[in-house]
């Protein structure tokens, strides 16, 4: 039954990685209930990079483009790349909150945050945030270098498990009014340093693993997490285009205070 495990894994985390719900906040509660504790980070973090692959397969043009338009503007300076330009830079920008942090505080993401207390006190506060931006409609089409800061500062909070990435990103662009567009594209790309810098970061702790029982489960649980993924950024796009986020609201609330009350019974 390990296979089952690692499936359910897997597919919690490709469902939930681009949906404000926590990803890494899902596993530990999946985790919780099937009784198994996968040490380190090096797992969770190779389920990410499947997440990555998949946002690069459904954003595949949109990410050409930028990175053409990046580079040729660097070389040829062309007026017409300039934007693709800017939107690179400001990608850089944004994930260096996340990338000091997650690096000064790994030890303790990892050995003391990972709780369901703490997954469940996160998911209120997301939840709480996600209701705040539902009601936020954004129109500005152009990205500065202060919103840059701003969205890279609420990614380092989202390290914290229980606190949605992808949640606190929006949250955050959206708080900016920032066009819905710009702050998936926004959101969704700068997870891009992130999961190829974390995935290099931890190559040695996965082959530190490797046994051939490993590679086939955590084969199965990347490749279900891929997919996964794949449905969920499309129908993700979709719920927040029709403004139907509060669904997250009410998802995450019931959870978080699913888990606590869940915590108190169990001490009394």
């Amino acid at each position: 039954m390990e296979w089952l495990v690692y499936t359910v894994l897997g597919l919690v985390q490709g469902i939930t990685e681009w949906l404000p719900i926590s990803s890494s906040g899902h596993l530990v509660i999946i985790e919780e209930i099937f009784g198994v504790q996968i040490p380190g980070l090096a797992f969770e973090v190779l389920l990410n990079f499947a997440t990555f692959l998949a946002m690069i397969v459904v954003f595949r043009k949109e990410l050409m483009k930028l990175i053409t338009g990046f580079f040729r503007f660097i070389l040829m300076k062309k007026k017409k790349d300039k934007d693709d330009f800017y939107f690179g830079l400001y990608l850089l920008v944004g994930v260096i909150p996340a990338g000091v942090l997650g690096l000064v505080f790994e030890d303790t993401i990892e050995y003391h945050l990972k709780t369901l207390t703490t997954v469940a006190i996160s998911l209120i506060i997301t939840g709480i945030a996600i209701y705040i931006i539902s009601k936020i409609d954004g129109y500005r089409k152009e990205l500065k270098l202060t919103d840059a800061i701003w969205v890279g500062f609420f990614q380092a909070i989202a390290l914290i498990p229980g606190i949605s990435r992808a949640g606190a990103t929006i949250f955050a662009s959206l708080y900016r009014r920032l066009d819905k567009e710009l702050a998936i594209r926004y959101s969704f790309f700068l997870a891009i340093p992130i999961s190829l810098g974390t995935m290099v970061l931890k190559v040695d702790d996965l082959l530190e693993q490797f046994t051939l029982n490993m590679f086939m489960n955590y084969s199965l649980a990347f490749f279900v997490s891929f997919i996964s993924a794949i449905f969920a950024i499309k129908w993700f796009i979709g719920i927040l285009n029709k403004g139907k986020l509060i669904y997250f609201t009410y998802y995450c609330i019931t959870v978080g205070t699913g888990i606590l009350v869940y915590q108190f019974i169990r001490w009394i």
